[in-house]
């Protein structure tokens, strides 16, 4: 700490903007809108994600009922360790949100997946034909 009073003060205020805008991407990584909610089984967590947009790409563990304990959010791919030292990796999802919910369940940990669904085509996104400069007529 004693560093950083003698650096100069605008690069004192870069190296804590710096540190504000790394704690707000650590925070947002870390979606906690359902943490502490309880599951009674794996088809009503999946049930609650298809509803959101998500399909279940993996699953650890069967100690249902279960209370979500951590939940990560992750672009394209997601890693993390199992509370037994295992360590997993999604990779490959370019394009994809990815989503892990850890629960805890009464004797064990449970581990689910899910990845966003894909995006349903719209006007915005199809390439439509475009008009030749010259149309042929068919007489």
């Amino acid at each position: 700490m004693a560093l950083l009073g003698t650096l100069p003060r605008p690069v004192r205020r870069v190296l804590l903007l710096l540190l504000l805008v790394a704690g707000m991407i650590c925070f947002c990584s870390r979606h906690t809108g359902q943490l502490g909610q309880h599951y009674a089984s794996l088809a009503e967590l999946e049930a609650q994600q298809h509803e959101s947009g998500y399909v279940r790409i993996g699953s650890f563990g069967k100690d249902w009922p279960a209370r979500v304990i951590e939940i990560m959010t992750s672009q394209d791919q997601i890693s993390f360790t199992r509370q037994n030292g295992s360590r997993h990796s999604y990779s490959g999802f370019t394009g994809y949100t990815l989503k892990l919910f850890r629960l805890q369940g009464r004797h064990g940990e449970v581990v689910v997946v899910f990845r966003s669904a894909p995006e349903a085509p719209t006007d915005r996104n199809i390439d439509f034909p475009r008009r030749s400069e010259n149309p042929v007529r068919v007489l």
